[in-house]
């Protein structure tokens, strides 16, 4: 969780305090040097050198300063009710609960609370890359350690909080409304509904559309369709309970339509979709620099 993650305490650098820093920052620090050494040695060994020309290199091997974060996820757990191929972390049924911790998490919100912007409409609106959401896996799996969750980002003052879910527990619009109440009432700004082809595999599309109705109803315009186009396709189509991908292609007679999902390769999306994105070498990679994913202050994600 945060609190392994980062640290406040930052007199001993520079007279730079407050800051948000990688606790174990030296040895991240370390990683990337050793990285970039493997890629200079590599390419000399390419070049018929010796793969430790290199070793004479001198490697900052300083503690990197990552920035406070603005705006971020908190994973409450892994498990989830789907298995979605595109999933950036692999979150299964399979996955053992590992739930976080109500101390873990009265502490990490407290880390955050001082640090996460509002929505530029306000505190009380939500916004994608803003405020603070709570995420997994599917955190209505466990909904109890969600709406406490909720509360205690209320009592610390942290603003444009929302919650994102696959909507599969939206089986009648009475539960669905008793729960968002529970949630808004809490303190709870708005909901964010995952919507594209690979979620429809698992989540019977008539759940999201009362997922997203129902929603509109409890938080009015603070409700984000992800992704919206897909959404009002689904419609158009009339898509009803599961579909598997292969027979959406069908329905679209489009073989690359998912190809406008917005997705990470990383997960379990490198090995289900391996066969939808272009294979490079390795060392197409080496140019890519690997430090600016871990300075990016907003939309992180943090766990327990």
């Amino acid at each position: 969780m945060t609190s392994h993650l980062f640290e406040k305490d930052a007199h001993h650098l520079d007279d730079v305090s407050p800051i948000i820093q990688i606790a174990a920052g030296t040895h991240l620090s370390k990683t990337l040097c050793y990285s970039e050494r493997f890629i200079y040695n590599y390419k000399r060994m390419r070049k018929g050198k010796q793969s430790n020309a290199g070793k004479g290199r001198k490697m900052d091997t300083k503690r990197m300063l990552i920035p406070q974060p603005i705006s971020g996820g908190l994973i409450l757990s892994y498990k989830c009710s789907a298995a979605c191929r595109h999933c950036m972390y692999a979150c299964s049924p399979q996955w053992e609960g590992d739930w976080i911790k109500e101390e873990r998490l009265e502490e990490g919100l407290a880390q955050l609370a001082p640090t996460i912007r509002s929505s530029p409409a306000g505190p009380e609106r939500v916004s994608l890359n803003y405020g603070l959401h709570f995420t997994g896996g599917e955190p209505f799996l466990n909904y109890d350690l969600l709406l406490r969750a909720v509360e205690i980002a209320d009592t610390l003052d942290i603003p444009s909080t929302f919650v994102e879910t696959n909507g599969f527990w939206c089986r009648n619009d009475a539960e669905v409304e008793d729960r968002l109440r529970l949630l808004q009432e809490a303190g709870l700004k708005g909901i964010l509904i995952s919507v594209n082809p690979f979620y429809t595999e698992y989540v019977p599309f008539e759940r999201t559309e009362r997922c997203v109705r129902v929603s509109q109803r409890v938080f009015g315009g603070n409700v984000m369709v992800y992704q919206q186009a897909y959404y009002r396709q689904f419609k158009r189509l009339g898509i009803e309970g599961r579909i598997p991908l292969e027979k959406y292609a069908e329905m679209t007679r489009d073989a690359r339509a998912a190809q406008h999902v917005e997705l990470f390769l990383m997960g379990r999306a490198a090995h289900k979709l391996q066969t939808s994105h272009p294979h490079r070498p390795a060392e197409a990679y080496f140019e890519q620099p690997c430090r600016p994913s871990f300075l990016r202050d907003w939309h992180n994600h943090f766990d327990n």
